[in-house]
């Protein structure tokens, strides 16, 4: 007796994943996840990565997935949850300008602006009858106005420097108080040279 045997092709079938939840393509409910065609029955169900997007947390899949494939289509259906960060806040409170240091060359600034505007000043005390009306009172106008630039440097010291921190030769603030020393030199060589006409 002879037996003959025939092959046949296995039987294969779908297996689809929806996940809802999200708001990307796969992700809202819309479109399947991942699909996968051809898998024969008995065969090990494949499983997709775990889906991801950001703000949202995959909860796991809704219905058990067999080890192996069923004689079937098989849909497998997954979620996702919106997760709210916190936001967070940040105090608008006013940063001081005075840094962490001060700079010695930034007091020596500012003092010689002090020094240079009290010795006009101190100018102005004594009378010189030999100038006239009109120039006593360009004289006394220029003297004066080494009282801004003295005033300026005083202001921004105090604001930009903490004498209880560390000391610094220069920072940041260097360059302006430098700046103000310069105007004052102007103004006080302009006032010296008055005061001889």
């Amino acid at each position: 007796r002879a037996f003959t045997a025939t092959w046949s092709d296995p039987l294969t079938y779908t297996v689809t994943y929806f996940v809802t939840g999200g708001t990307q393509s796969g992700l809202d409910g819309a479109t399947p996840y991942a699909v996968y065609t051809g898998v024969a029955y008995g065969t090990a169900v494949p499983i997709p990565d775990d889906p991801a997007q950001t703000d949202y947390t995959f909860d796991g899949w809704t219905n058990v997935i067999p080890a192996t494939m069923p004689d079937g289509n098989l849909t497998i259906y997954g979620t996702m949850t919106y997760v709210s960060r916190a936001i967070e806040t940040i105090d608008e409170a006013p940063v001081p300008l005075a840094a962490p240091t001060w700079a010695l060359l930034n007091l020596l600034f500012a003092a010689a602006a002090v020094v240079a505007s009290a010795i006009l000043l101190g100018g102005l005390l004594k009378k010189n009858e030999s100038l006239s009306e009109p120039r006593r009172k360009k004289r006394a106008a220029i003297r004066l106005s080494t009282l801004l630039p003295a005033i300026g440097a005083v202001v921004a010291f105090l604001l930009t420097q903490n004498l209880a921190n560390t000391m610094v030769l220069t920072d940041r603030w260097t360059l302006l108080m430098g700046a103000i020393l310069a105007v004052q030199a102007v103004l006080t060589v302009f006032g010296l040279r008055t005061s001889k006409e």
